[in-house]
């Protein structure tokens, strides 16, 4: 059987990845855009690399993406992704067609040579996938809905959004001193 991979990013990790970012803006602002986005939608790869301008509404906040994996869906976006893109259109003086520019070494490869930049120069392991990972992570940690997290990760089906959703390790933590609090405190809730 296929073992599933469980990696994503935790918090110490996003501020390092965050920091990366900052410092890399200036000569790759396209590339660093595109990562920001994947961490702070949860969106495919795919999604966020073909997206249009015309997809965007930002008088609404809405992102319509028009043919994903499971079809076309439309998603609420916060006031940050919103600043970023319009910073990208600011940048590149583009406001309608394609997002990203399509380069002559291409999109992906644009954005793996910043990866993979990134993961040598922090030591940290992870594929760019792991980041749609960390966005489901830190909102069910968060006690974010897990329906919620389904919608805005555009998955059909809860079990398949569950395989994307991981505790951090404070959470779990947490709820065991929790438990080990009001055991203390002479309420019986485990007997």
């Amino acid at each position: 059987p296929e073992k599933r991979k469980e990696r994503y990013l935790d918090q110490a990790e996003m501020a390092v990845l965050g920091t990366f970012l900052d410092a890399n803006e200036i000569n790759h602002p396209e590339s660093v855009i595109a990562i920001r986005l994947l961490m702070w939608t949860g969106a495919r790869r795919n999604e966020v690399l073909s997206a249009e301008w015309a997809d965007f509404d930002f008088g609404a906040n809405y992102w319509r993406k028009p043919d994903t994996k499971t079809g076309e869906h439309t998603v609420p976006i916060s006031a940050t992704v919103v600043e970023q893109l319009l910073k990208l259109q600011l940048i590149t003086g583009r406001d309608s067609g394609p997002i990203f520019s399509r380069s002559l070494d291409g999109r992906v490869t644009a954005i793996k040579r910043l990866w993979k930049r990134f993961g040598i120069e922090s030591k940290i392991d992870c594929r760019l996938h792991d980041l749609r990972h960390s966005f489901a992570s830190f909102l069910i940690s968060n006690n974010k809905p897990i329906l919620a997290v389904s919608k805005l990760l555009g998955h059909k089906d809860l079990s398949t959004t569950q395989r994307y959703t991981h505790l951090y390790e404070e959470v779990l933590r947490d709820a065991v001193e929790f438990v080990g609090r009001k055991k203390k405190n002479g309420m019986n809730i485990i007997n």
